[in-house]
């Protein structure tokens, strides 16, 4: 077998590779969007019905999550793009440090998010903190099952592809940053706090895969911030 076959399509200091993950960017974002504004309204009742966090409500959730990996991915970046899931930065080596890293990623998201809430919105911090606190066990599992899902496609895109290629363009911090920026507009933030807040946590969360040279301390610390905040 060639070698050409194990190497990615487009070289990683390309245009092309960046236009190439743009693209599934924008797909992972359509996505989304349908998920919230479409399937969630017709097929669980909107969002209440999503709160419920009932047998349905995990299995559309699981559903999409699946799709979206396979799709974005599976086809985008494995099959397309020729990156294998170990390229992206899916390695165990570690696991202790990375586990560890990813507790404490999650600590400083909860933080960041708090911080937020209060420079930006202060009134609502009382009522963030009882959202917080008024989740069910059951909730908490749902957002765990959208953690999981939003960890294993947001974090090989974003960190395993994207942040990559803007390191290798532009230098270690300013790849950051920028791929922190995307990551932000990614999720159509619609006031200030959100656009600020998915800023701090992508820089976080690229400082996690920085720090560890693998995707499984910022995927940890993302499926454990959904977790503990869910839809605050």
């Amino acid at each position: 077998m060639s070698q050409s076959h194990h190497s990615p399509r487009y070289a990683p200091d390309s245009l092309a590779a960046l236009a190439h993950t743009l693209v599934l960017i924008l797909v992972a974002a359509i996505v989304m969007v349908a998920f919230f504004a479409f399937i969630t309204p017709s097929v669980l009742g909107g969002m209440d019905g999503l709160l419920e966090a009932g047998p349905r409500a995990l299995l559309v959730v699981s559903a999409l999550g699946v799709f979206e990996f396979v799709v974005v991915v599976l086809l985008g970046l494995v099959l397309w793009g020729r990156r294998s899931l170990s390229d992206l930065g899916w390695r165990v080596e570690g696991l202790g440090r990375a586990l560890a890293f990813g507790l404490l990623g999650a600590l400083a998201l909860f933080g960041l998010l708090l911080a937020t809430v209060a420079s930006f919105a202060p009134d609502q911090l009382g009522d963030t903190l009882d959202t917080v606190r008024s989740f069910t066990l059951q909730q908490r599992l749902l957002f765990a099952f959208i953690g999981l899902s939003a960890a294993a496609t947001e974090e090989s895109l974003f960190r395993g592809q994207l942040q990559p290629l803007l390191i290798k363009r532009w230098g270690h911090w300013p790849g950051i940053v920028v791929g922190a920026a995307i990551f932000s507009v990614y999720h159509l933030p619609r006031q200030p706090l959100q656009l600020v807040s998915r800023f701090l946590f992508g820089m976080v969360l690229g400082g996690l895969r920085e720090r560890t040279g693998t995707l499984i301390a910022p995927a940890i610390a993302h499926t454990l911030f959904w977790i503990l905040a869910g839809l605050a």
